[in-house]
């Protein structure tokens, strides 16, 4: 017969055989089920399709799953589509909320985000917390149904309360910028909190602005600093940008400009445009990266077609200049043009300048190009 445990001897049965011995907790559904379809293997597939065809909702679910991702099965929408469609008849919750991300993704169907907020709206009721973040998405921009701000806090309260990470992000964004709610620093902290103790990097990034602003609490660099880390160590380009900055400047951390350099161009190559300024920097400067004119030249370039005024003035002096690329008064006076219509002061007199020594032909092939850049913004090509 198996001994009971005493409170007094607790600790130290625990670990000796015939013990008493705690079991893993049992996953939260949707992780399990999430387990599940990543072990499904093409010899699965028969025993699962048994199992839908007998009128099991999950194993519905799974084989929608397995469709849909083309996991153990050639890649299907439309069967995808039939077995969510199926497994939510049966009112199973996470079959409805993927019919919501079916008909706004457009998978199988026709695209309709009426028809997805209805599915979300219908999952959302049950209880699920995916699906009611996705209402308050659908609320905040206006998918399926007007803008309303206040809905999508509350859907976005809803989902955050029961954690869902992408929900405490949301709600703590609405907060910092005042969306709906009055403006509420300390709401914010606590959400992004939630969110950045989860490991979403955005979250961890705005903890650490958090922290470095003052906004909230109090500032504290090292803190901001070691949110920064978490944040770039996933690969986020803000965080990333912002460590950098924090090297580069000694606050937080000790001061090292190879640090610096080494986070600047994770997140230039991410496309960070003030990353790609300060590469282009460090590359012309020569001190901390190898003097290459002309790869300051490219990294301002980057930076430049990003929109980034600095970039811009910087690349069209070195234009205008021969300085590691071919000297080109026309491409020169474009990117001085954008940069002084943006608001910068600099470009504005280098400008006036340069167009003083400029054929008026010339001038007017540099108002051409910015005219076709600014078509471009404004269609979203740039």
């Amino acid at each position: 017969m198996r001994p009971l445990c005493t409170f007094a001897v607790l600790l130290a049965v625990l670990t000796v055989a015939g013990g008493c011995q705690k079991s893993e907790p049992p996953l939260p559904e949707k992780e399990q089920l999430e387990r599940d379809l990543q072990a499904l293997t093409v010899h699965d597939i028969p025993a699962l399709s048994d199992k839908a065809k007998n009128g099991d909702a999950r194993a519905k679910y799974l084989l929608g799953q397995a469709y849909l991702t083309g996991r153990g099965v050639v890649e299907n929408e439309e069967e995808a589509v039939k077995w969510f469609r199926e497994a939510s008849a049966q009112e199973f919750v996470h079959a409805i909320r993927r019919m919501g991300d079916v008909y706004r993704n457009g998978w199988g169907v026709k695209p309709d985000d009426e028809e997805a907020l209805r599915w979300y709206r219908r999952a959302a009721g049950k209880g699920n917390a995916e699906a009611q973040a996705e209402v308050g998405y659908m609320y905040y921009h206006g998918r399926g149904i007007a803008t309303d701000l206040k809905e999508a806090l509350r859907w976005y309260r809803l989902a955050a309360e029961q954690g869902n990470v992408v929900a405490q992000y949301n709600l703590a964004l609405m907060y910092d910028n005042a969306e709906g709610v009055p403006q509420d620093y300390k709401d914010a902290e606590i959400w992004y909190r939630k969110a950045a103790e989860q490991g979403d990097a955005s979250a961890q990034n705005n903890l650490g602005v958090m922290y470095a602003s003052g906004k909230g609490l109090a500032k504290d660099a090292a803190a901001a600093a070691e949110w920064y880390r978490k944040a770039a160590e996933q690969g986020d380009s803000t965080g990333q940008m912002n460590l950098g900055s924090y090297y580069g400047e000694g606050k937080g951390v000790p001061q090292d400009d190879g640090q610096a350099a080494h986070w600047y161009m994770k997140a230039a190559e991410q496309g960070e445009a003030e990353a790609q300024l300060r590469i282009g920097d460090m590359y012309g400067d020569g001190r901390t990266l190898p003097h290459n004119e002309s790869e300051a030249a490219r990294w301002y370039q980057k930076a430049a077609d990003r929109d980034h005024s600095v970039a811009q003035r910087k690349l069209g002096l070195m234009y205008r200049d021969g300085q590691g690329l071919a000297r080109d008064f026309v491409a020169s006076c474009f990117w001085l043009s954008r940069a002084a219509e943006i608001g910068d002061p600099e470009a504005r007199e280098a400008l006036r300048a340069l167009q003083a020594r400029m054929p008026k032909r010339e001038i007017a092939d540099a108002e051409r190009m910015l005219a076709v850049w600014r078509e471009r913004q404004e269609t979203g090509q740039q």
